[in-house]
C-alpha cells in the first residue's frame, strides 16, 4: 500500500512538471508565434470569431518605395451551348394501309424556351417503306422517304416549340396500291435541345485612396486566364472605367499576363474593371491590381464583407475587430486607414486591438498602414465577433 501511494505521488509530480514546462514554453515563444499557437483553429477561423483577413506584414518602413496590392475576385466568363437529351422511345413501329394505320404520338418538355438555341429529333430507321411524316404541335415539319439505316436528324422549328410539346409520327398512304403497306421501324428516338448559356461580361472594382492615387508611380493588373473550352478563337476585352484597354484574340491556352494600366485612366476612389468574352469558357483568377508608389511604404490589403455579415454588423449583433501582434521593442507609430477613415497607432505594447465596425463597408474594404518609423508587424487579423 505504501509503495502504491509513493508511485501515485510520483506520477502526480511528473504531470505537474510537464504542465509547468508547457506553460513556460508558450510564455517564452515570440509574440507572433504565441498568437498563432493560441488562436489556431480550423478553416481559418479564430477562437472568438470568423477571420476576414489574416496576414504577416513583417517590416514596414517609411523610407522605401511602397507597393500596394488590391486582390480582385475571380471571374468566370462563358458563351457556350449545352445539349440536353430527352429519350422518347427505345423502338416504335408505324404503318399505313387501306385497311388501317398505326401512328405514334410522343410528348416532351422544354424547360427554358428563352435560352433555347435549337432542337432536333434524332433516330435510326429500319424496315423503311413510303414516306415518313412528322408533325410538331399539329404542324407538319417533315415528310420524306428515308432509305438509310444511319442516324437521321430532323430540325424542329424553335418558334413552334412550347413548354409541353406533342410529336406525331406516321407513314404516308400507299395511294392506289391498295394492297400495299407503308411502314417504318424507328429506334433510339430522342429529342436533343441545345441551350445557349451566357455570362459574357462581369465587373470588378477596387478603391484607390488619395494617398495611393497621388503617389502612384505605376499600376499594373496581374492575372491568370484558364481556358475551360473553346472552338476556334475568342475575342477578350478589358475595360477600365469604361475605356477599352485590352482587345485580344485568345486561343484555348493558359497564360499569366501583366497588363500595365495608364495612370490617366485611373481615378481617386472607386475604379471599375470590366471583362468581356465573345465565345468559349474562361476562368480569370489570381487577379491583383499592383500600385508602386513613391514616398512612404504603405502596406495595403483588401478584405470583403458579404451582405449578411454586414447586416449583422450594422444591427449591432456582430463587430469587426482588428488585432495586431507587434515586435516587443520600442514605440510603434503609424496611421491606419480603413477605406476613407483613419486612426493612429501609437503603442509600446506588443499587441494592439481596435473595433473597426464603424469604418467598414459592404463588399470590398481596404486597409492601409502608413508607418512613421520602422517596426515589424508579426500578424494582422481582422475578424467578425459576436457582441
Amino acid at each position: 500500500m505504501v509503495i502504491m501511494k509513493r508511485a501515485q505521488g510520483s506520477v502526480a509530480v511528473l504531470i505537474a512538471l510537464i504542465a509547468l514546462f508547457i506553460v513556460a514554453y508558450v510564455l517564452f515563444l515570440p509574440p507572433g508565434e504565441r498568437e498563432k499557437l493560441l488562436n489556431q483553429t480550423t478553416n481559418g477561423d479564430t477562437l472568438d470569431g470568423r477571420t476576414l483577413l489574416l496576414e504577416s506584414p513583417g517590416l514596414v518602413s517609411p523610407s522605401e518605395k511602397g507597393k500596394l496590392e488590391h486582390n480582385i475576385n475571380d471571374v468566370n466568363l462563358f458563351v457556350k451551348t449545352e445539349p440536353v437529351v430527352v429519350d422518347l422511345a427505345k423502338s416504335l413501329s408505324i404503318s399505313k394501309s387501306l385497311f388501317g394505320s398505326n401512328s405514334q404520338e410522343l410528348s416532351f418538355n422544354v424547360e427554358d424556351l428563352t435560352d433555347l438555341d435549337r432542337a432536333i429529333l434524332s433516330f435510326t430507321v429500319s424496315n423503311p417503306k413510303g414516306e415518313l411524316i412528322v408533325e410538331l404541335n399539329g404542324q407538319k415539319v417533315f415528310q420524306q422517304k428515308i432509305r438509310t439505316s444511319s442516324v437521321e436528324v430532323i430540325s424542329l422549328p424553335v418558334d413552334l416549340l412550347r413548354k409541353v410539346n406533342n410529336l406525331r409520327m406516321y407513314a404516308s398512304s400507299p395511294g392506289i396500291a391498295f394492297w400495299a403497306e407503308n411502314h417504318y421501324t424507328l429506334n433510339e428516338v430522342k429529342i436533343i435541345e441545345y441551350f445557349e448559356r451566357e455570362n459574357s461580361q462581369e465587373e470588378r472594382t477596387f478603391v484607390m485612396s488619395n494617398n495611393e492615387f497621388e503617389n502612384a508611380q505605376s499600376v499594373s493588373l496581374d492575372y491568370s486566364i484558364f481556358c475551360n473550352s473553346l472552338e476556334g478563337a475568342a475575342v477578350f476585352k478589358v475595360y477600365l472605367n469604361d475605356k477599352l484597354i485590352l482587345p485580344q484574340t485568345l486561343n484555348c491556352i493558359t497564360s499569366s499576363p501583366s497588363l500595365d494600366l495608364d495612370l490617366d485612366d485611373l481615378k481617386e476612389g472607386q475604379n471599375t474593371l470590366r471583362f468581356v468574352i465573345d465565345r468559349g469558357d474562361f476562368l480569370i483568377s489570381n487577379m491583383k491590381v499592383i500600385t508602386k508608389t513613391t514616398g512612404a511604404a504603405i502596406w495595403s490589403r483588401t478584405f470583403s464583407i458579404n451582405s449578411d455579415d454586414f447586416d449583422m454588423v450594422t444591427s449591432g449583433e456582430f463587430r469587426v475587430i482588428l488585432k495586431l501582434s507587434l515586435e516587443t521593442k520600442g514605440t510603434k507609430q503609424a496611421k491606419i486607414e480603413i477605406n476613407e477613415d483613419s486612426f493612429t497607432l501609437d503603442t509600446t505594447s506588443d499587441t494592439f486591438s481596435k473595433d473597426i465596425s464603424d469604418f467598414v463597408e459592404k463588399g470590398e474594404n481596404i486597409i492601409r498602414i502608413i508607418p512613421d518609423e520602422d517596426f515589424s508587424i508579426n500578424t494582422l487579423r481582422i475578424s467578425l465577433q459576436e457582441r
